[in-house]
């Protein structure tokens, strides 16, 4: 759950220390288990309060919450392994128009009864809850993607933010699930951006709005795709606490088990150099990310690739906005060549693309 900005601070410590002290009394029960621990060091690293905090760096703060994280796993509540830095993202959100290539503005005509998003695509449909999502905080999620520095595995309430049951463990009863602890600085890093006023205030509200959305999906392949999910329930994709000490303010975010499982299992390169080449061309980022999912080589129908992508309107409209996307893939290097084939009326339009 997203803590806002109250007061300039953060319970992210004290639920971790409430944790450990509840281990602790579950550890001293179990003399046996308590006898194996190594000493651990008992200076306290909190953040839960300005005074505890005042005079610290982002750095020393994030090497507080990590110490937090070490020691929990020295108690026992879940195992922690290193993960190295890809350029992957799952190839399910690639292909499905969560954050459509239209602006938060312009989504508004399309939501639904319930204010929700509704995205349809050949690969898996269903509709989006909360904040309207773009393209710009799809790349957010891209920049988190490639900011994870570890793995948990754990039981469902042992973890840092406690996990939901609708996700089903493995056999012994645990879950995965990926951490990033970094500075709003450190994800405008990923951007080759400064620590500017706006630049911070444009990331710090793309996370809430990724935090805030809640995704209720079918795909053809469920036990493949959304097996680790109870069927008909809606899941969110990150869980994320924060606090803001000085201008930079920490994130702590973790991914749910199922991100987590198709970053491992499910997973398409990206090209992150060319992502960010492409600017603010929403089509280009979309249709980047679509097309790297599928062969070099590759045709689809042109309303079938919109709804993929989340381009609406017209077909004269939605032509226009993907040709403008590819004629910049080609521009930056990354298209060898596309065409839009068919007449859009007894012969439907059919985008070829090679790269």
């Amino acid at each position: 759950m997203f803590k806002g900005e109250g007061g300039m601070s953060s319970k992210i410590m004290d639920k971790l220390k409430k944790r450990v002290e509840e281990a602790e009394l579950r550890l001293a029960e179990r003399e046996a288990i308590e006898a194996e621990l190594e000493p651990i060091e008992t200076t306290e690293h909190p953040v839960s309060n300005n005074k505890s905090t005042k005079g610290k760096t982002s750095q020393q703060i994030i090497e507080s919450l990590e110490f937090n994280i070490t020691h929990q796993e020295q108690l026992g509540l879940f195992d922690a392994f290193p993960l190295s830095r890809t350029n992957t993202c799952p190839t399910l959100m690639a292909r499905s128009g969560i954050f459509p290539a239209m602006s938060a503005q312009s989504q508004k005509k399309y939501l639904d009864a319930d204010n929700a998003w509704v995205f349809k695509s050949p690969f898996g449909e269903g509709r989006r809850f909360g904040s309207n999502l773009t393209v710009f905080d799809k790349c957010v999620l891209h920049a988190l993607y490639r900011l994870r520095e570890k793995r948990l595995r754990g039981e469902h309430g042992n973890l840092p933010i406690k996990v939901s049951k609708i996700f089903k463990p493995e056999d012994d009863g645990k879950i995965d699930v990926d951490i990033v602890i970094c500075t709003i600085a450190q994800i405008l890093d990923e951007f080759g951006k400064n620590l500017g006023g706006k630049n911070y205030r444009d990331i710090l509200s793309s996370l809430k709005r990724i935090a805030a959305c809640r995704i209720e999906m079918s795909v053809n392949k469920h036990d493949r795709y959304l097996g680790k999910c109870e069927r008909g329930k809606i899941f969110q994709l990150i869980d994320i606490e924060w606090a803001s000490y000085d201008t930079q303010g920490i994130v702590y975010i973790q991914f749910s088990p199922l991100v987590t499982q198709w970053l491992e299992h499910e997973f398409t390169y990206l090209d992150w150099g060319v992502h960010m080449s492409l600017g603010r061309n929403e089509a280009a980022l979309a249709l980047h990310e679509f097309l790297s999912s599928q062969k070099r080589d590759y045709a689809i129908d042109m309303l079938k690739l919109a709804g993929s992508i989340g381009v609406k309107g017209t077909n004269k409209t939605i032509k226009a906005k993907l040709q403008s996307g590819c004629t910049r893939l080609k521009e930056v290097g990354w298209l060898n060549d596309f065409e839009f084939i068919g007449t859009g009326r007894k012969v439907p339009y059919q985008l070829v693309t090679s790269r």
